[in-house]
């Protein structure tokens, strides 16, 4: 079976369950242990803590999906378009918050079991790279103010730099439902923050930096002469015009017939002056005929 970089790396429990063989009786028994399947086991023991439940896993808990995914915990806020025109507005609604709800539910027992998962909740934030994607989250966002919902906080593009660490994000909004509230609110500068189980959040002072680059190429000044030689080599291409003439003489009875032609491709006005006043000189000749 497939197995994720992050499970190779991991040493398995030492204490793996046997495989199911024969039969075996529960009030309810699960398919999969991932973590839809471990989630509605645990609240089934909750609700009736009397009930039989068993799971059954051809590989080990957390082997599949569970285990492959990118480390994210998010809400549905940003599917609620999605939601609305599948199930409706009020069962669309009522989704995107059971999916914020459940973000809590999943801090609450991490902290309740004593277990490091690693789960932080510091936010999320849906941002644009290009000038194309710029506005992308706009028909989300702007449904759920019109329902007094959503977790969406507009920020301007100095706040998404400054959360992003990247000048490159040049817009965006933050989803504060994958945040964890702070019981003192907003930290201001010198505040600090109790998160529990010994955990806390300081913020001691506000300073501002600007950030100056100063660096020294060796080979610059070779550049720039190059680049100036190449500059100077292209000034005569400005005042020279690159022109054809042809001009063919056949026999014609007692005489000699003179074909003109040409073109430029620069100054085609100055060109055509110049090429009426050729015409014009051969046409001078006596019984003189020209066709150009």
């Amino acid at each position: 079976m497939h197995r994720s970089l992050w499970l190779l790396e991991v040493p398995l429990v030492p204490d793996v369950q046997p495989a199911l063989e024969g039969e075996a009786r529960a009030d309810i028994a699960i398919a999969g242990g991932g973590y839809v399947g471990l989630w509605t086991a645990l609240l089934l023991k909750e609700h009736d803590p009397a009930c039989e439940v068993a799971i059954v896993e051809q590989d080990f808990c957390g082997s599949g999906a569970s285990g492959r995914n990118g480390g994210f915990a998010l809400s549905w806020w940003a599917k609620l378009k999605t939601l609305t025109r599948l199930c409706g507005q009020e069962d669309g609604v009522r989704l995107a918050k059971a999916s914020e709800d459940a973000l809590s539910e999943i801090d609450s027992f991490c902290r309740s079991h004593g277990i490091d998962a690693h789960f932080t909740r510091g936010g999320w934030l849906w941002t644009a790279t290009t000038a194309s994607q710029m506005g992308s989250w706009e028909a989300c966002v702007a449904l759920a103010e019109r329902q007094g919902v959503g977790p969406w906080q507009r920020l301007d593009p100095d706040e998404v730099a400054a959360r992003a660490g990247s000048r490159a994000h040049l817009g965006g909004v933050l989803d504060t439902s994958a945040m964890r509230p702070l019981a003192t609110g907003v930290l201001g500068a010198g505040e600090t923050a109790d998160l529990g189980r010994g955990l806390t959040v300081s913020f001691p002072d506000l300073r501002q930096y600007t950030v100056l680059t100063v660096g020294r190429d060796r080979g610059l000044l070779i550049v720039l002469a190059a680049a100036i030689l190449i500059l100077l080599g292209l000034l005569p291409a400005l005042y020279t015009s690159r022109r054809k003439l042809w001009v063919t003489a056949e026999a014609d009875g007692a005489g000699t017939l003179l074909k003109v032609g040409g073109f430029a491709l620069q100054r085609r006005s100055q060109f055509e002056e110049e090429f009426s006043r050729l015409v014009r000189e051969l046409e001078r000749v006596p019984e003189g005929r020209v066709r150009s």
